[in-house]
């Protein structure tokens, strides 16, 4: 197995162990959309299975109303079809590279969600959410991670995979990390935000 067979499944591995230490937590359907994506991405992806991308992107397109935990749940069932549309329909209309595109726009569209939380708890709430803003990192090398894939060149691949083991240590701080854990929440002066 390749060095970087091995990084993309530990990585794989890192993310279904977050998805179930961040069960409980508001951010539990991202979690396991990231694990599942990526597990299922990794499987078809090393098996030759094909469609590894349509994978990767069917669980990306959930990825933004996943952050609404509670919306998202009730209509889990509604998504998951929707998941499996997209599916169906980036394996018969987009050629492999094409997925790459829209993955990018969603993990943008993601990060400016969590972004636009990050700022709030600044500025409204007047305390830093560490977990929000390793989070909001974490996205962020999604993005880093993508933009060379849309050249198709083989350093897209390589610098694929050297975010890949960058996002394995944020991967672990979430094993470890809870959200409303108060050593991660920093106050800020009521003059800050003022």
């Amino acid at each position: 197995m390749q060095i970087w067979n091995i990084i993309a499944a530990i990585a794989s591995l890192i993310w279904i162990i977050v998805a179930a230490f961040q069960w409980h937590s508001k951010y539990s359907s991202f979690f396991i959309l990231i694990s599942f994506g990526g597990l299922i991405g990794f499987i078809t992806y090393n098996f030759k299975l094909g469609g590894a991308q349509n994978f990767y992107l069917a669980s990306a397109m959930l990825m933004p109303p996943s952050l609404y935990k509670s919306h998202f749940q009730k209509q889990i069932l509604i998504y998951l079809f929707i998941g499996v549309l997209i599916y169906f329909f980036s394996s018969f209309f987009l050629d492999e590279s094409q997925p790459h595109f829209f993955e990018l726009l969603i993990f943008i569209i993601v990060f400016l969600i969590i972004l636009s939380r990050i700022v709030k708890s600044i500025y409204i709430e007047n305390m830093v959410k560490i977990f929000e803003c390793v989070l909001g990192a974490y996205l962020f090398s999604l993005i880093i991670k993508y933009i060379p894939l849309l050249n198709e060149g083989e350093s897209g691949l390589v610098f694929y995979y050297l975010t890949t083991f960058f996002q394995i240590f944020i991967g672990i701080f979430f094993i470890f990390a809870r959200e409303d854990n108060p050593k991660l929440i920093f106050k800020l002066p009521q003059s800050f935000s003022s």
